[in-house]
């Protein structure tokens, strides 16, 4: 698997595709082992709220029902600024 990683990214590494990428190490690697091994892939049991920016939208106490039941383990991504709900020390119910 590392062989195969180590080729598909030198072709990229190279040609310096990566070079403007915010947090290339997020995304390349994982792509590369998700396209050729997928049955290695976990769930990685997060809630993410992706709204087709760059970035997964801020989550806010109206996203807690959805967060609830969705199996995640953590949530991705809070912030105390927008909205204080996810840094409590205990939720609803």
């Amino acid at each position: 698997m590392c062989e195969r990683i180590n080729t598909e990214l030198a072709g990229p590494a190279a040609r310096r595709v990566l070079r403007f990428t915010q947090c290339a190490d997020e995304h390349a690697i994982q792509t590369i082992v998700a396209r050729h091994y997928p049955d290695r892939v976990a769930d990685p049991r997060r809630y993410i709220s992706w709204t087709g920016d760059w970035s997964p939208r801020v989550l806010t106490a109206a996203d807690w029902p959805a967060a609830r039941t969705s199996g995640a383990w953590l949530a991705r991504k809070v912030s105390a600024d927008v909205d204080p709900f996810f840094l409590a020390e205990a939720w609803p119910t």
